[in-house]
């Protein structure tokens, strides 16, 4: 196991709404923003009510998290001691959480239909650059 302290903690962006007929316009990243560090590879996954997906750092890459519909809560931590909790929704807090590289979290979904996340990633997903603990290896209390 690599051993990382990068030192970054998570970061949360309010994000542009636009309503408009018919539907609203939700906008996730632009190139020119501060946090733009770079496009890899973008997909979405999902999440169905109470379950909770455990720990996982990427070691090289910055992931940008939305989510687009349900609601998820995020918890992030640099040393899997201290954890940072964000609870997200599009209906209500319609944000992006930044996770630098080497930053773990984990994340629960909360609404009763299943919550869609979209993940940009600063570079392309590599399995091998990933590691992951079960939920219970750290003692964030669910």
């Amino acid at each position: 196991m690599t051993d990382l302290s990068f030192g970054e903690p998570a970061s949360v962006t309010p994000l542009l709404r636009l309503k408009v007929p018919g539907g609203d316009v939700l906008r996730a990243l632009r190139i020119d923003e501060p946090s733009f560090i770079g496009f890899g590879e973008a997909y979405a996954t999902t999440i169905d009510y109470g379950v909770i997906k455990s720990w996982r750092r990427n070691l090289n890459a910055t992931a940008n998290l939305i989510v687009l519909a349900g609601s998820v809560r995020f918890i992030s931590s640099i040393d899997g001691h201290r954890f940072d909790e964000y609870r997200i929704s599009p209906e209500e807090n319609f944000l992006r959480l930044t996770l630098p590289a080497g930053c773990w979290f984990a994340f629960q979904g909360l609404s009763q239909r299943p919550a869609v996340i979209l993940n940009i990633l600063s570079c392309l997903h590599d399995h091998a650059q990933i590691e992951r603990k079960e939920i219970d290896e750290f003692s964030y209390i669910w």
